[in-house]
C-alpha cells in the first residue's frame, strides 16, 4: 500500500493543511482522481491511490461521505454565499436634502407688475437663478436677500426661507427650488465594470444590481464575478450570479456606499488517472464532476478505478449536518471548514432520479449545463440503448460520453480519450494573400533587418531582426478560448531555421502587456519545435515576438493545444451563386489549394448552389455542385444545409461566392468549434469596409427596430483598438446580435429554425434571431467586400429593408419591443429618403408597410416576390441609374 504523507488531514495532494487556508486555495476545489488500477507504489502517480484515501478516512484525518441519491439530493445546490449582516441592515434611503456642492435652479415669481422680479407680459411673471451651486459653508446668495443656508433644508423649505426673506419686498412673491445636479446621493462602483465611477441614487431607492447595471456591467461573466460592498467600514460580498437571481442579495444601496467588481474565476484541479491533469477553470455555476473528467481527457481506461473517484473540498458544519454528519463524526475544523471526502463508485450504478454529481454539488446531471432545452432524464442504465453498453467500462461514463456533446448522428465521433502524442494546432498564423488583403500590420511588425518572403509565406531575418505577432489577426483570443471551450493553456507551435529570442505576451486593455515566457530557442529546416505557454491568470490576448540571433527564417506558427476535441466536425462550407463564374472559380481553386496541404482535408466538404446554372465546376471528392433556380441567397444556404445534412455533415459553414477570406481561418473554426463546450456556439467572421481593408464595417452585429453595427469604424492596425475589441466581444452575446452570412459557421443540430428558402432580405438576421446560437468572433476569421453595402442600395433593397425591419419584431416574441417602438421603425427609415426627396424609394417603403398590415398570408402568397419585384420595377423611374451626358458641374470659385 502507497504511504499516506504524515501532517496532512487530507491525502498528500495540496487539497488541505492544519492551518488557516489561502484565498486561492478556499476558493478551489480538489477533484482528484485516485483510481489506480495497478497497484506498484514505484510507479509514477500524482495523487494518492484509492486504499491511501481510505486509510486516511480511517485515522480520522476527514470525513468519507460514499455519494448516493439522499446525498446528492441534500447537496444538490453550491452553498451560496451573501452579504452578511448588510444585507439585513435597512438602507439610509437617498433625501431631497440639499448638500455642499449642489447644484439648484431657482425660480422666483411675483404676481403683480413693476415689481422686482417680473418680466413677463406688462411686468409680470418671475425670474430664473439657474446652475447655483452650494458654497463650502452651505449657503447660496440671491439678489434683494443675500445669503441663505440651504446645506441639510429639502427645496421646499428653501423655497419657504426665499419666499419670507423677500416679504414686502417683493409683490407676492413665490419660489421654486429644484435640485439639478448632487454630488451626496452617490455610490460608487469600481473594478471590473465598463464604466467606473460614481452612479446617482434615485429616491425611489437604488439597488446593488440598477447600480452596477448603471455603470455598464461587469466585464466578465456573472458566475466568475465577486461583488464588494464596503459600508460604513464593513464589508460583504457575493458572486454577482448570485446577486442577480437571488433578490435577497439585490439590497438597496445608500449614499456613500462604495461596490468593487473583482474578477474571481472559479477553478478546480483534477489530479490522478486521467488524460491531462491540471488545473481548470468552471466555464458554468453548475458544472459538473463528469463535465470536468470529460475536459480532462477523460479517465485511462488502463489505469482508472471505477471505484476510485474522489473530491475534496472543505465543507461547512451545516451542510455535513444536512446529511446526518455531525459532531463526533467529523474530525477537528479548520479554518477553511470541515476537511471533507466526497466518493463516486461509478462501478455500481443505481438508478436515480438524481442529477449530480457536479463540481459544486454532489449529484449528477445528464443534461449539457450550458443548455436547459431538454428536460433531464435519469443517469439509470435503463436511459442508455442496450447496443451502447460496454462490460468493462463504468455505465455513467458511457452516459456522459453521449449526452455532453451534441447528439450522436451520422458524422459525429466524439474524442474522448488518449492525449495526441503532439500538439494539435488550434490557430494557424496567418499571412498576407495578394488579392485578398496585404497590409502587413494586420498579420505582423517588423522592425530591424527582417522582411517577409516573397515566393512564399514567411519571413527572414538578419541579425538584431524582430517580428512582433501582437497584430488583429493573429493575436490568440485565450479569453474566447477559455469561455467557449474550457481551454487554459494553449502552447506554440514553430518552424524555421536560426536561432531566436522567444517572448510569450499576455495583454490586456489599458494594462501593459506580461512577459509569460522569454526563453532562447533554436529552429531547425524541417522541424517543428513546441512550447508550453504558462497560465495566466486572466482572459485577454496572447501574442509573441522573435528576436533573431543572426541569419534566420520564420516557416510557420501556431498555437496548439494538448486536449483531445470534444468532437470531430464534418465541416460542409456552403456557398450560393449567381452568375459569378469568374469569382466562384477563383474561390474554388484556393479551396482546393489548401486543401492539398492541410490535415482537415477528411473533415471539410465544400457544396456550390449554382443559382444561374452557369458554372462549369466539375464535382469532386471534396466538392458537390448544386444547379437551383434563383431563389437567392436565402433559398441557396437552405438548400445547401439540406445537402450538408443529407451527406451526413455535422456543422455547416456559409460564405460568399467571392470567399474573400483567409482559407488557413478556416482552420482555426474547425477547431474551435471541435473543442467548443457548448453545441449551440457559433462563428461569425467579421467584415471590413471595401476600400479600406484595414478598418471593420461590423463585427457582428445587434438588431434594435435597424442594424447596429458593432465595432464599427475599428482600426484593426490600431493594437490598443483590437485589445478593446476583443475583450468587449469576449462575454456571450446579447440576444438580438446576429451574425453575417458572408461567413457563419454552426451546429447543424443547433437549426431550429432553417432559412427562408427565397430571397427577403435581413435573412441571416432572422436565421441568428430566432435560432439561440453562441456567437462568437475570433481574430484573422475575416472578410473583404468589393463593395460596400451603400453602393448596392436600390428600389428592391429598401423595400425588403423596412419589411424586414418590422417582421423582426413583429414574429420573434423576445424581439417584441411594444407598440410605440414598433411604429417608430418606418420613421427611421423613411424620414433619410424625404430629406433626399427620394419619392420612389417612399413609395416602396409604404408598400412595404402595407405588405406588412396584410398579415402573415400575404407572405405565403408571395413567397418568391415575383409579383412585388414587377410592382417595384414600375416605380422605378427618377431615380434609376443612367449613363451621364454630361460633365459633372463644377463648384462655384
Amino acid at each position: 500500500m502507497c504511504p499516506v504523507m504524515p501532517g496532512h488531514p487530507l491525502p498528500a495532494t495540496g487539497a488541505g493543511h492544519d492551518g488557516p487556508a489561502s484565498p486561492a486555495l478556499s476558493r478551489r476545489l480538489l477533484l482528484t482522481g485516485a483510481m489506480a488500477a495497478l497497484a506498484a507504489c514505484g510507479l509514477p502517480q500524482q495523487g494518492p491511490r484509492t486504499p491511501a484515501v481510505l486509510a486516511g478516512a480511517s485515522h480520522g484525518r476527514y470525513v468519507l461521505i460514499d455519494v448516493d441519491a439522499r446525498i446528492a439530493a441534500s447537496l444538490g445546490q453550491p452553498p451560496r454565499s451573501g452579504l452578511g449582516a448588510i444585507a439585513t441592515d435597512p438602507a439610509a434611503a437617498p433625501t431631497e436634502q440639499v448638500g455642499i456642492g449642489d447644484t439648484l435652479d431657482i425660480r422666483i415669481l411675483e404676481a403683480g407688475t413693476g415689481g422686482l422680479f417680473a418680466t413677463g407680459n406688462g411686468g409680470a411673471g418671475g425670474t430664473s437663478f439657474p446652475g447655483i451651486v452650494v458654497s463650502r459653508d452651505g449657503s447660496i446668495t440671491l439678489p434683494y436677500i443675500g445669503a441663505i443656508d440651504v446645506a441639510g433644508r429639502t427645496p421646499a423649505r428653501i423655497a419657504d426661507a426665499i419666499t419670507a426673506a423677500l416679504r414686502g419686498k417683493a409683490i407676492e412673491p413665490q419660489a421654486v427650488v429644484t435640485i439639478t445636479g448632487s454630488d451626496n446621493n452617490l455610490a460608487t462602483v469600481s473594478g471590473d465594470v465598463a464604466n467606473p465611477g460614481p452612479v446617482p441614487l434615485s429616491l425611489r431607492g437604488t439597488t446593488l444590481a440598477q447600480a452596477i447595471s448603471g455603470a455598464g456591467g461587469s466585464r466578465f461573466p456573472a458566475h466568475e464575478t465577486r461583488v464588494t460592498l464596503v459600508r460604513a467600514g464593513r464589508t460583504g460580498s457575493a458572486s454577482l450570479s448570485d446577486i442577480l437571481l437571488r433578490p435577497a442579495n439585490d439590497i438597496p444601496l445608500q449614499r456613500g456606499d462604495r461596490i468593487v467588481l473583482t474578477h474571481e474565476p472559479p477553478r478546480y484541479t483534477l489530479m490522478g488517472s486521467v488524460g491531462a491533469p491540471g488545473t481548470f477553470s468552471l466555464p458554468t455555476p453548475d458544472y459538473s464532476v463528469l463535465e470536468a473528467i470529460a475536459a480532462a481527457g477523460g479517465a485511462n481506461d488502463q489505469r482508472a478505478d471505477a471505484g476510485g473517484l474522489f473530491l475534496f473540498r472543505h465543507e461547512t458544519a451545516t451542510r455535513l449536518a444536512a446529511i446526518g454528519k455531525t459532531g463526533a463524526d467529523l474530525p477537528p475544523p479548520s479554518a477553511a471548514g470541515v476537511p471533507t471526502v466526497y466518493r463516486f463508485d461509478l462501478s455500481r450504478p443505481k438508478p436515480s432520479s438524481t442529477r449530480g454529481p457536479s463540481c459544486w454539488p454532489t449529484a449528477t446531471r445528464c443534461s449539457s449545463p450550458a443548455r436547459k432545452r431538454s428536460s433531464s432524464k435519469s443517469c439509470s442504465p435503463s436511459s442508455i440503448p442496450a447496443s451502447r453498453q460496454r462490460t468493462g467500462r463504468p455505465i455513467w461514463w458511457i452516459d456522459h460520453a453521449r449526452r455532453t456533446g451534441p447528439p450522436i448522428r451520422a458524422g459525429h465521433r466524439p474524442m474522448t480519450g488518449p492525449i495526441p502524442d503532439h500538439p494539435a494546432p488550434i490557430q494557424p498564423i496567418l499571412w498576407p494573400e495578394q488579392g485578398i488583403v496585404s497590409e502587413k500590420s494586420l498579420f505582423f511588425r517588423l522592425s530591424g533587418p527582417a522582411t517577409p518572403r516573397k515566393a512564399q509565406p514567411g519571413l527572414r531575418f538578419d541579425d538584431g531582426g524582430s517580428a512582433s505577432f501582437d497584430t488583429a489577426f493573429n493575436l490568440f483570443s485565450l479569453g474566447k478560448w477559455r469561455r467557449c471551450c474550457a481551454l487554459d493553456s494553449p502552447g506554440l507551435h514553430l518552424s524555421g531555421s536560426g536561432t531566436f529570442r522567444l517572448e510569450v505576451y499576455h495583454s490586456l486593455p489599458d494594462h501593459p502587456p506580461e512577459c509569460l515566457l522569454a526563453r532562447r530557442i533554436t529552429l531547425t529546416p524541417g522541424a517543428w519545435i513546441d512550447l508550453p505557454a504558462p497560465d495566466s491568470p486572466a482572459p485577454g490576448v496572447l501574442h509573441f515576438t522573435l528576436h533573431a540571433e543572426g541569419p534566420a527564417t520564420l516557416d510557420a506558427a501556431a498555437w496548439t493545444t494538448t486536449r483531445p476535441p470534444r468532437r470531430t466536425p464534418r465541416l460542409a462550407l456552403c456557398i450560393t451563386t449567381y452568375r459569378r463564374e469568374e469569382a466562384i472559380r477563383t474561390t474554388v481553386a484556393r479551396y482546393e489549394s489548401f486543401l492539398r496541404q492541410s490535415p482537415l482535408a477528411p473533415h471539410l466538404h465544400l457544396i456550390v448552389v449554382d443559382n444561374g446554372n452557369s458554372t462549369d465546376l466539375v464535382p469532386g471528392p471534396h466538392l458537390t455542385v448544386l444547379p437551383s433556380r434563383n431563389f437567392g441567397g436565402s433559398g441557396g444556404f437552405a438548400r445547401g444545409m439540406m445537402e450538408a445534412a443529407a451527406l451526413g455533415h455535422t456543422h455547416c459553414l456559409f460564405m460568399d461566392d467571392d470567399a474573400s477570406v483567409l482559407m488557413p481561418a478556416i482552420a482555426q473554426v474547425w477547431a474551435f468549434l471541435a473543442h467548443a463546450t457548448d453545441p449551440a456556439a457559433a462563428i461569425a467572421g467579421s467584415m471590413t469596409f471595401a476600400r479600406r481593408r484595414w478598418c471593420l464595417w461590423e463585427s457582428t452585429a445587434a438588431f434594435d427596430r435597424h442594424c447596429h453595427p458593432l465595432w464599427n469604424g475599428t482600426d484593426l492596425r490600431d493594437f490598443a483598438a483590437c485589445l478593446r475589441m476583443e475583450q468587449g466581444s469576449t462575454p456571450r452575446p446579447a440576444r438580438n446580435v446576429y451574425g453575417g452570412w458572408w461567413f457563419f459557421a454552426f451546429d447543424l443540430t443547433q437549426a431550429r429554425y432553417r432559412p427562408f428558402p427565397f430571397f427577403v432580405r435581413g435573412d441571416d438576421i432572422s436565421f441568428c434571431l430566432a435560432n439561440d446560437f453562441d456567437i462568437t468572433t475570433l481574430p484573422g476569421v475575416v472578410c473583404f467586400p468589393d463593395a460596400d453595402f451603400a453602393e448596392k442600395e436600390s428600389l428592391r433593397t429598401q423595400y425588403l429593408d423596412l419589411r424586414n425591419h418590422l417582421i423582426q419584431h413583429l414574429a420573434l416574441p423576445h424581439m417584441d419591443i411594444g407598440l410605440r417602438r414598433t411604429v417608430s421603425i418606418p420613421w427611421l427609415l423613411v424620414l433619410p429618403s424625404l430629406f433626399q426627396c427620394l419619392y420612389e424609394t417612399i413609395d416602396a417603403q409604404c408598400l412595404a408597410i402595407d405588405d406588412v398590415l396584410r398579415g402573415p398570408d400575404f407572405f405565403a402568397r408571395n413567397a418568391d416576390l415575383r409579383a412585388r419585384r414587377a410592382d417595384l420595377d414600375r416605380l422605378l423611374v427618377a431615380e434609376a441609374w443612367r449613363p451621364a451626358t454630361a460633365p459633372p458641374p463644377r463648384p462655384a470659385s
